[in-house]
């Protein structure tokens, strides 16, 4: 097993100096105050001296060739495509299958050190269409995954992510100007389910969906079906019809098998 790659230090985007040392990130509607060496709820973007770091800019923990239709049904067909995580989320799904990535800080995972070039590089090195940053929350790699996209589009691959939408309408613009599509995750039909799923509310996730929508970016959407939390035929009308008046008809929505992981192998969200 080799070393960990030490932690990066890029300044982050779409935060705002406070003038007392602290800074807010405007990232994703919890919008944090951190104070001089403290780290935000992510745990992988840290204040120092007033500027606001990520930690894990080009320190990738997780990456996997997989077939596209890991993630989209209706994006490259047949593709295979190199999956993308690093440590760090800004929720906190009880359900998760990557909480070992997602719910951990980067000091205590293995990290890659890939430059944005070297991981299209390695995209193209294994015969990969396009890359998907997902496995954690792919928002709270923010940078490097723009900046990946970039790289990426002028080397003639797409990059797409799988996120649960938890993130505010200036970062979701600038993604739609560099991703080729998005999955966004709809967990629940009311914000009381959603937030004892995922310890955040459903109405930015909602936002999101029409955002992207409005945006005109390809977007697809999956929920896990999870007994007595979003299983009832009432879910399902009520996701149905948020997906309809806010995208169109032409929006795929998947339904994906429940796998009990984390804090819900009974099925109950602790």
């Amino acid at each position: 097993q080799k070393p960990s790659a030490p932690l990066a230090a890029e300044e982050a985007r779409h935060y705002d100096k406070l003038g007392t040392g602290a800074v807010r990130c405007r990232l994703e509607p919890r919008e944090c105050q951190i104070g001089d060496g403290e780290r935000g709820f992510c745990g992988v973007r840290e204040n120092r001296a007033g500027k606001y770091y990520s930690l894990t800019y080009g320190r990738p923990c997780a990456i996997r060739v997989a077939p596209i239709e890991e993630t989209f049904m209706h994006v490259l067909p047949g593709a295979k495509v190199l999956n993308v995580g690093t440590a760090g989320c800004n929720l906190q799904c009880q359900f998760c299958n990557t909480y070992h990535i997602s719910q951990a800080r980067p000091e205590d995972t293995i990290n890659e050190a890939l430059t944005p070039e070297q991981l299209v590089e390695r995209a193209k090195s294994e015969g990969c269409s396009a890359l998907c940053f997902t496995d954690n929350e792919p928002v709270v790699c923010f940078e490097y995954m723009v900046d990946t996209a970039k790289v990426a589009r002028k080397a003639g691959l797409k990059t797409t992510c799988h996120t649960a939408g938890h993130l505010n309408p200036e970062p979701a613009t600038e993604l739609a100007g560099v991703l080729e599509a998005v999955c966004v995750d709809l967990k629940a039909a009311t914000n009381a389910v959603h937030e004892k799923l995922t310890m955040v509310k459903l109405d930015p996730v909602l936002n999101t969906i029409k955002h992207f929508a409005e945006l005109g970016l390809h977007m697809e959407v999956a929920s896990p079906l999870l007994p007595k939390y979003n299983d009832p035929p009432e879910f399902a009308t009520a996701a149905a019809q948020y997906i309809l008046s806010a995208g169109g008809a032409e929006v795929p929505w998947m339904l994906r098998r429940y796998f009990p992981s984390y804090n819900m192998l009974t099925g109950i969200a602790t």
